[in-house]
């Protein structure tokens, strides 16, 4: 058995730079809400819509990546015995890449062959493929595109290797060691999330495993019935169907699916908990875990053009995949509590299933589950659970010294926690001062001095804190004579998001009153568009925000807010004229939609058309179909009266949105 750090190359997307600025009530991203029926009112699970988050602060957004693929070394970690080869990406959230199994000849998992990223995730930033660790918030792992730390291991197991990090918006430490004894046909993974403050608070765990999509794929997990979750403009739609019959189709079978969907399973009691794909040969991947990992889910694209447009934005075409998951709670609407001063871990287990086809295709889904439940008791004879606690229970890892830095934010809520008297985020985990770097500076510099660096007002924001501690050490520089812009400016980002709303206009003010900077400005005109839903203010402020400084993220929030506001013709004149960033897509969409609704349909169609591309366009949003049918309707038919319906039938007919098309309803 050997662990290895190396890199793998692929063809890759730049992923840029940080979007410096703050998220303001912009939850549209985070959150859509939800709705249940009769049926899933009576069966509903605890917690569900509690726990969820109103900004991403600190976090900043991963938003300004391309489409333009180019070999790229990206950091790796290889795991490796008899039958199986692991590889995991260290510097993309320790997402599971390649379970490549030997002994059969064939990948377990589905490889996307390219690394894309897009909008799916909390930050923004996703890339579909492998196995995925979502913690602490509802969506994608903040991390999901970013390092993590990691370090080989030794135990009476065998070598391993452990990631982890820091989640700063629940101030939780969480890990995950991988470990591949010598003759395992399993993979076998334990997650730990720590919680060492002494206060309770949500918590979120799901593992989010991607596997081909096969004509005869079926998805085979020990339930008799499901959350059905769709999708919806703005919402979830929760309905309690029986698992696997639901409208008059078997579910279990994702090709039949019409739509994308969520199936949260409800997992019979007394079940062992586990979920598989298999294909026609009824040859696939297992997951197992011990029983604290309890929730099962399937996700599917569907087989809309949405669903189907989404799967080759993600992987330029190269494949169909599906997702079956394991978490913490029944569904993903829901957080749970997690109590002060605990530390949760199980054990999770991967590895390949071979069952007669002929049984895991029986039109009598119980065949086909008890058929598993057979495979699995040749290799777990005393039982899942029991089995994988034992794992558990003996793995008596030591970490040895760390091959990979992740971020340095964890130091620095150490150094936080030192000076308060506080135990450090973590009982055995190291988080180094050497991994702090420029994202820090600012915040080690006040702690050292008590001063807070006059920096160039031009200069991007790298990083935020989001804390009371730093709340008063920015208040104590400020009573202490030590004030410039740069002061009143991350003060008032952390009094926004600790909920203290007019403080952090007042803290903003202040910024601009002593150097007119586009950060304050920007932060000023989007409490005035968000919060207090004045679009007059946030126009005027947001026009002063941009002549001082164009960037791309200030022009964004630009032309989002003169379009909100109805201001179409204004924001054609700037982007024709004073526009910096012309050839950013986003800013081209926001002219197109400015077009159309100043009845330009030809100008508007210049622009979006079977050519464009909005590489940032958001799961779930309909902007770009919307805008389709209101530019070609007219021009196919001559007309702007239209009923809607018949409007959109006719373009459908005439001018189909063919790969700009991502609904998922």
């Amino acid at each position: 058995m050997s662990v290895k750090f190396t890199t793998i190359k692929i063809p890759s997307a730049d992923l840029g730079g940080l979007n410096p600025t703050v998220d303001i009530n912009n939850v549209s991203y985070i959150h859509a809400g939800y709705k249940m029926s009769e049926s899933a009112q009576n069966k509903k699970p605890p917690f569900m819509g509690e726990g969820m988050v109103s900004t991403m602060l600190p976090y900043l957004q991963q938003d300004n990546y391309n489409r333009k693929l180019e070999d790229k070394e990206l950091d790796a970690v290889v795991l490796e015995n008899e039958n199986l080869i692991a590889t995991i990406l260290t510097g993309l959230g320790g997402r599971l890449y390649s379970l490549f199994d030997k002994k059969r000849n064939r990948e377990l998992l589905y490889v996307n062959e390219i690394f894309q990223p897009a909008n799916l995730s909390l930050r923004n930033a996703w890339f579909s493929g492998g196995v995925e660790w979502n913690v602490a918030i509802k969506g994608h792992n903040p991390f999901t595109c970013s390092p993590m730390f990691a370090c080989k291991t030794k135990s009476s197991l065998g070598e391993g290797v452990k990631l982890y990090e820091y989640e700063r918006k629940r101030n939780i430490v969480y890990s995950i060691d991988f470990i591949l004894p010598e003759k395992s046909e399993f993979l076998y993974v334990i997650p730990t999330i720590e919680n060492t403050e002494k206060a309770e608070k949500f918590a979120y765990w799901w593992s989010n495993i991607a596997v081909k999509e096969t004509p005869r794929t079926r998805v085979i997990v020990p339930a008799s019935h499901s959350y059905m979750s769709s999708y919806n403009k703005n919402a979830y739609f929760v309905d309690y169907v029986d698992n696997p019959d639901v409208e008059g189709r078997d579910s279990s079978y994702p090709l039949t699916g019409p739509r994308s969907n969520d199936y949260f399973y409800d997992i019979d009691e007394g079940e062992e908990k586990w979920i598989t794909a298999v294909d026609e040969q009824g040859q696939g991947l297992l997951q197992l875990s011990t029983d604290m990992l309890y929730g099962r889910k399937l996700f599917i694209w569907g087989q809309g053009n949405g669903g189907k447009n989404w799967q080759d934005f993600l992987s330029g075409g190269r494949g169909s995949y599906i997702e079956i998951q394991a978490g913490l709670a029944h569904t993903q609407l829901q957080h749970i509590k997690m109590p002060a001063s605990t530390t949760w871990r199980w054990c999770e287990a991967y590895g390949a299933i071979d069952i007669d086809a002929n049984k895991a295709h029986d039109k009598n889904f119980k065949t086909a589950v008890n058929t598993v439940k057979d495979y699995i008791a040749e290799y777990f004879p005393n039982g899942v659970n029991a089995t994988l606690e034992n794992v558990l229970n003996s793995y008596d890892e030591t970490p040895l010294s760390l091959e990979r830095l992740g971020s340095g934010w964890g130091a620095l809520k150490n150094i936080e926690n030192q000076i308060l008297g506080l135990d450090p985020i973590s009982k055995t985990l190291q988080f180094p001062t050497s991994s702090m770097n420029e994202e820090q500076e600012i915040f080690s510099e006040l702690l050292d001095s008590g001063k807070v660096a006059n920096s160039d007002e031009n200069a991007y924001p790298i990083g935020y804190v989001t804390s009371e501690f730093f709340e008063k050490k920015f208040e104590e520089a400020i009573a202490n004579g030590n004030e410039n812009w740069n002061t009143y400016y991350h003060l008032g980002v952390i009094k926004y998001a600790l909920g203290k709303t007019e403080e952090a206009q007042k803290a903003w003010e202040k910024s601009v009153e002593l150097k007119p900077n586009c950060w304050a400005y920007r932060n000023l005109a989007m409490l005035e568009r968000n919060v207090y839903f004045n679009q007059d203010k946030a126009v005027e402020l947001m026009q002063k925000s941009v002549y001082l400084n164009p960037v791309l993220p200030i022009e964004k929030d630009y032309g989002e807010t003169l379009v909100k506001a109805g201001l179409y013709e204004k924001w054609i004149e700037y982007f024709d004229g004073d526009c910096v960033n012309k050839d950013s897509e986003r800013l081209q969409f926001y002219k197109a939609f400015a077009l159309t609704k100043l009845r330009k349909y030809k100008e508007a169609s210049e622009i979006v058309n079977e050519n464009y591309t909005l590489s940032d366009i958001k799961e779930g949003e309909l902007s770009v179909s919307e805008l389709w049918y209101e530019i070609y309707g007219p021009i196919i038919t001559g007309r702007d009266d239209m009923d809607e319906k018949e409007r959109n039938a006719i373009v459908d007919k005439m001018r189909p949105l063919g790969k700009l098309d991502f609904r998922m309803h």
